[in-house]
């Protein structure tokens, strides 16, 4: 991502190595598919929309240079958002623009809660 410009690769990221090693191809139907049965509660949807869309939470976080652990902590709030909100999507397709959305938006939330105060000046009378 160039955080400059704000953009990431959504489309990209789509087709993704699960964590078990297998690519899992996303189409618009599967995507919207998969986030409506996490959306009931199904845990293999769950399971299927982690292994499939880690990598784009992953290259957006990558991309702010955080330690390993702020990086693990941005990328927990990151899916914590989304069980958060899953069952609000009105266009579940959309779930991956929203993960990177979200994931910079927490990066750039730590990176501003860590900055060290900025100095005051005093001018003498």
């Amino acid at each position: 991502m160039d955080r400059s410009q704000g953009v990431v690769n959504v489309e990209a990221g789509l087709e993704a190595v699960g964590g078990s090693g297998r690519n899992v191809r996303w189409d618009h139907g599967r995507l919207a598919g998969a986030v409506t049965a996490a959306a009931r509660g199904e845990e293999a949807a769950w399971s299927l929309l982690v292994d499939g869309l880690a990598p784009v939470v992953w290259s957006v976080i990558q991309a702010y240079r955080l330690s390993p652990e702020d990086a693990a902590n941005v990328s927990q709030t990151t899916w914590l958002r989304l069980a958060q909100h899953i069952d609000r999507f009105h266009e579940p397709e959309g779930v991956a623009a929203w993960l990177a959305r979200t994931a910079a938006r927490e990066c750039l939330g730590l990176l501003k809660r860590n900055q060290p105060p900025a100095p005051t000046s005093v001018i003498p009378e």
